[in-house]
């Protein structure tokens, strides 16, 4: 209260040099920490941007999804691409492996490849297809007829025209290795696209799932470790995944009938940033050049291991295996032109890509004497 007795509403403020010390010094702590940080954080980048000379040595950084399994035939081709490249250069390039995420996760990798924070990884080529539309290609439904089919599109025109595609992105397509598919069901038997009218389906690829529409199939959308939670509650009759995935998620203590049919093949290939690339000798692209037939042969009967024992396993679970026939490869083959007018209106160069696509398997067919 003042002098006359009224309450002070407002309370002057007063200079405090104390107080203005503690601030300044908890800026200049925040200051400190904000710097920290930031040098922090450059220290980080500088040391995933990967490529680095030591003692006349090249060393590089390969990122993948993929815990490391040597049986995984994904992982395998790594394992002996980094082998093959390392005992060719004598020693004197060596990469070393990032499995599981751990440096990069699998959508941020082809990225950091192009802007040459990452030297290399390994990806499923539709991962890429929003940013490269020409990859779709490589998981078409019905387009080629086996792993190995699609295997030998290398060295081909259409391998030619998406290396070259790949190229304009900053990506260099080192070796591949092929990723099948399967179809199962807890209703009856899917030998043809017929039979999955009025079914609840779900396949992945949204050329893939046109064609399932076109049979009047319904769609339900989900990821594959969604799957088996799908197949137990109902919520789903027929599935595709790859023949690994049905084994590793144990669909086959929930399905009924599986067919070994590859639906689709995927090309999951090492990829090398071209920022990195250009940067190698003469000498050097060549090692890597001649190290990729070699790691894709030794990686080809591994990953066709993986749908023989994919069929081993669910017959001895008491599923019924059906043996696709060549009258029903035609079958689905033509099911799938819905989906290939689509790509068609959907791409500019997508009628050039199967023109190639047809002639490279119509070559491996007769060459192997399938008709």
């Amino acid at each position: 209260m003042n002098k006359f007795g009224i309450r002070k509403k407002y309370t002057t403020l007063i200079y405090n040099p104390i107080k203005e010390g503690v601030m300044k010094k908890h800026i200049a702590l925040l200051t400190v920490f904000f710097l920290t940080v930031v040098m922090m954080g450059l220290l980080i980048s500088d040391e995933a941007r990967a490529m680095k000379v030591e003692n006349g040595v090249l060393k590089l950084q390969l990122s993948h999804q993929y815990p490391d399994n040597p049986k995984d035939y994904r992982v395998f081709l790594v394992k002996e691409y980094i082998r093959l490249v390392e005992e060719k250069s004598n020693g004197k390039i060596q990469i070393t492996e990032y499995p599981a995420q751990s440096l990069y996760k699998a959508k941020a990798a082809p990225e950091a490849c192009m802007t040459g924070t990452l030297d290399m990884c390994l990806l499923p080529m539709i991962y890429l297809a929003g940013k490269v539309p020409s990859l779709n290609i490589t998981l078409f439904p019905t387009l080629c007829r086996s792993r190995d089919e699609m295997l030998a599109w290398r060295g081909k025109e259409i391998d030619k025209f998406i290396k070259a595609d790949l190229l304009k992105h900053k990506l260099v397509e080192l070796p591949t290795t092929i990723a099948g598919s399967a179809i199962g069901s807890t209703v009856k038997q899917i030998k043809v696209p017929s039979d999955t009218k009025g079914l609840k389906v779900r396949v992945p690829g949204k050329y893939t799932q046109k064609m399932f529409l076109a049979q009047g199939a319904g769609l339900v959308t989900m990821s594959s470790a969604e799957v088996y939670t799908g197949l137990q509650r109902g919520l789903i009759d027929v599935c595709s995944v790859g023949p690994g995935s049905f084994v590793s998620f144990r669909f086959y203590e929930l399905l009924k009938y599986y067919n070994p049919y590859p639906l689709y093949t995927n090309t999951v290939s090492i990829l090398m940033g071209k920022p990195t690339w250009d940067k190698l000798t003469d000498e050097q692209k060549k090692i890597f050049l001649d190290c990729e037939k070699e790691a894709e042969d030794l990686a080809a009967p591994v990953a066709n291991g993986t749908d023989t024992n994919a069929v081993k396993i669910f017959k001895e679970n008491g599923v019924n295996v059906h043996e696709p026939t060549l009258e029903e490869f035609k079958a689905w083959e033509a099911a799938s032109k819905p989906s290939r007018d689509a790509f068609i209106k959907d791409y500019p160069d997508a009628r050039k890509l199967f023109e190639l696509a047809d002639k490279a398997n119509k070559e491996y067919r007769a060459s192997s004497q399938t008709k």
